[in-house]
C-alpha cells in the first residue's frame, strides 16, 4: 500500500509536468526579463506547466524565481520555484525510497541487506539511465531519470560507506576492526556537516545567508565587503588565481574560494558536534 500511494503521488507529478502551459502564458515570451541574475533560468524554466501552475496555485510573490515580459523593472507576471508544489511531488520517490533503506536495515541480516540494496541501486541506476533517451536528466524538474538515476547511485554510496563504517558497530560484541576506525576517523568531517546540514545549508553559499551579512558590512568609496575582498582582492590579485582569466568566473578562484568555505564549515560544524549542538526542523 505505501509503494502504490507513493507511485500515483510521483504519477500525478509526472502527468503535471509534461502538461503544455498555455500559448499566452508570459513565461513563454520571446523576451523575458528580471531583476536579478537568472536569465538562463527564466528562459529554461519559464515556460513550464511547472512555473504554470506554482505561478497559478502559489501565486508568483510566492516562488524562488520571478520574472515578466515586458521589460526590466516591470511587476513580475510569472515565475519558477525548483522547490515548489509540482516538483515536490516528484521528489517523493527518493525520500521514500531512503525510508525503505534505513527499514530495510533494521529487518534483514547483513547478506540479505546487501542483496536486497545491490538489486534496487541496480535496478534504479540501469532504469534511470535508459530513461535519459526519452526523458531529459533535468534535477529542477525532478524528472524520473534523474530521480531514479541519482537513487541508484546514492544507494550504492549509502551501502559501501555502510560496510566500511557502520557495520562493525551494529554488534557491540564485535571489536571494531583498525580499518573501520580509520574510515570512521576520515569521514568524521561528512558526519558532522551531516548532524548540521540544515545550519550548513542556510549559512554557507548553498543559500548564503552568512555571505549575505558579510556583504552587508561595507568600507571604502567602491564599497568593498569581507567577501569581495576576500575573493576578488586576495584569490584573484594576491595569490595570481585569476592571471589567466578573462572572466570573473575563474575556475581556478571559485575552487579554492569553495575549498576554504568548505574548511571553514567543517570547523564550525565539528565544533558544534562536539558541544552537542544540533539544529533541526
Amino acid at each position: 500500500l505505501r509503494w502504490t500511494s507513493m507511485l500515483l503521488i510521483v504519477l500525478v507529478g509526472e502527468s503535471l509536468t509534461s502538461l503544455s502551459p498555455p500559448a499566452s502564458w508570459p513565461g513563454c515570451g520571446a523576451s523575458l526579463y528580471s531583476d536579478v541574475s537568472n536569465q538562463e533560468e527564466l528562459h529554461q524554466m519559464g515556460c513550464s506547466a511547472v512555473g504554470w501552475l506554482d505561478s497559478l496555485i502559489l501565486g508568483v510573490n510566492h516562488l524562488y524565481i520571478k520574472g515578466n515580459n515586458h521589460s526590466p523593472g516591470a511587476k513580475a507576471n510569472f515565475g519558477f520555484d525548483p522547490e515548489g508544489l509540482i516538483t515536490t511531488l516528484n521528489a517523493v520517490f527518493p525520500m521514500f525510497v531512503g525510508l525503505h533503506i534505513g527499514r530495510a536495515s533494521m529487518l534483514l541480516d547483513l547478506r540479505s541487506l546487501c542483496l536486497h540494496w545491490s538489486l534496487i541501486a541496480t535496478c534504479f541506476t540501469v532504469l534511470g539511465s535508459w530513461l535519459t533517451i526519452w526523458v531529459p536528466f533535468n534535477k529542477r524538474l525532478w524528472s524520473p531519470s534523474y530521480s531514479l538515476f541519482t537513487t541508484g547511485t546514492g544507494i550504492f554510496m549509502y551501502a559501501v560507506l555502510f560496510l566500511l563504517c557502520d557495520e562493525s558497530t551494529r554488534n557491540t560484541e564485535r571489536s571494531v576492526s583498525r580499518s573501520t576506525r580509520f574510515c570512521i576517523n576520515l569521514l568524521k568531517p561528512f558526519q558532522w556537516l551531516g548532524s548540521n546540514c540544515i545550519l550548513f545549508f542556510v549559512f554557507s553559499e548553498c543559500c548564503g545567508v552568512l555571505s549575505w551579512f558579510l556583504q552587508t558590512i561595507t568600507w571604502g568609496t567602491a564599497k568593498q565587503n569581507l567577501v569581495s575582498w576576500f575573493h576578488d582582492e586576495f584569490l584573484w590579485h594576491s595569490c595570481g588565481l585569476g592571471r589567466n582569466c578573462t572572466t570573473r568566473l575563474c575556475g581556478p578562484v571559485e575552487v579554492v574560494f569553495t575549498i576554504v568555505g568548505l574548511i571553514f564549515w567543517i570547523f564550525v560544524c565539528g565544533l558544534l558536534h562536539r558541544k552537542g549542538i544540533f539544529w533541526k526542523i
